[in-house]
């Protein structure tokens, strides 16, 4: 008979049952912190702000220790319970701390790594060079080949925390004598496309298209919201050795007034394209 009571498992206390739904409460508050953390990395729009669950996440781990040293100091008497609550509760502490070292390392897998000098873009083929400023990422370079419906291009592109640079070449065969005919010359010919243009900003523009001079070159000079990806765009096109030459700086905003902004970042984009160099 005393064998067979030693095989009963003992009745859980009051204090081990509230231990037992700290624990399970604070486990799923933390990862739950965790997942909003993570989701909300995901889903914000490039320089956005996220939301980082860091109550969810703390006071979740909190209770969840709490629940654990309480139903180990309810067992200690108990090896075996001991034992058990021990390993399963390094085991749950290890596979939290896991979640959220992979969580991180994921969402951040496409962060940029700004690059603390500046870089340099030489395309000698439309005589093109353009320096960008340290604190943008590695600048991409995408070569398109000329099909039946567009033409040939190359894109270059980097971005910082706030702002991205787009760069394209299109190799269009442009009149040799166009530059040399003068801004209005120009003017008319690149204003032959802003029907597209326009269409990209179904706002309006911050500023319509004009001819202006930067860096002893005619670029005609527009900008505008891109509410797709949350920016301000400013543009600048110009044409060099027969083909178009197109720079975007994007300004991202974040609880700003995208007509602030442009006005803000207004300056700094003309500076850019002055420090921009087009052989003849």
């Amino acid at each position: 008979m005393q064998e067979e009571n030693n095989l009963i498992e003992p009745q859980d206390t009051d204090a081990l049952r509230s231990a037992k739904k700290n624990i399970i409460a604070g486990a799923l508050w933390c990862i739950g912190g965790l997942a909003v953390t993570y989701l909300s990395y995901y889903f914000a729009k490039p320089g956005a702000s996220y939301r980082i669950a860091s109550g969810a996440i703390v006071l979740g781990g909190f209770q969840g220790l709490r629940g654990l040293w309480a139903y180990l100091s309810e067992v200690k008497s108990d090896r075996e319970r001991f034992g058990k609550g021990l390993a399963l509760g390094i085991l749950g502490i290890l596979a939290v701390i896991g979640l959220g070292i992979g969580g991180w390392k994921f969402s951040h897998k496409d962060d940029f790594r700004p690059l603390s000098v500046e870089q340099k873009l030489d395309y000698d083929g439309v005589g093109l060079h353009v320096t960008i400023p340290a604190g943008y990422e590695a600048m991409k370079a995408v070569v398109k080949e000329e099909t039946d419906s567009t033409y040939a291009r190359i894109d270059w592109e980097a971005a910082s925390d706030t702002r991205l640079f787009h760069t394209t070449a299109v190799l269009v065969c442009y009149p040799d004598s166009l530059v040399a005919l003068g801004a209005q010359a120009m003017a008319d010919w690149l204003n032959e496309g802003m029907d597209e243009v326009e269409a990209y900003f179904p706002d309006g523009f911050l500023l319509k298209p004009q001819m202006v001079e930067l860096g002893g070159a005619q670029w005609l000079k527009y900008a505008g919201i891109s509410d797709d990806i949350g920016c301000v765009n400013i543009c600048y096109r110009t044409v060099r050795r027969n083909s178009e030459i197109i720079i975007d700086l994007y300004s991202y905003f974040e609880g700003d007034r995208p007509g602030a902004l442009y006005e803000r970042e207004n300056q700094r984009a003309d500076a850019f394209i002055s420090r921009v160099r087009l052989d003849d």
